[in-house]
């Protein structure tokens, strides 16, 4: 059985991730309806972040065609995008 892959199940699959590997928090803000703020906080330093921002870019282009405006710093990822 193939199932597609919503925003929703996407954001399943980040919390599992958060919270079994330990390796980041984050947080959500829906801006006016369509418009989406993943904010992802570590102390695992610049590397991490970059890192983060591969895999999570990565995910969100193969499974949700979705292309996010990505800034990152030495203790966080922002991911901004539009849902269509």
């Amino acid at each position: 059985m193939v199932q597609e892959i919503s925003l929703d199940s996407f954001f399943d699959g980040l919390t599992v991730f958060c919270r079994y590997s330990g390796m980041a928090k984050y947080d959500v803000d829906k801006i006016d309806g369509r418009e989406y703020v993943i904010m992802m906080h570590h102390d695992l330093g610049r590397k991490w972040s970059i890192f983060m921002q591969h895999i999570i870019e990565e995910g969100m282009k193969k499974t949700l065609d979705i292309v996010p405006k990505v800034d990152i710093t030495e203790s966080s990822v922002v991911f901004r995008f539009f849902n269509p």
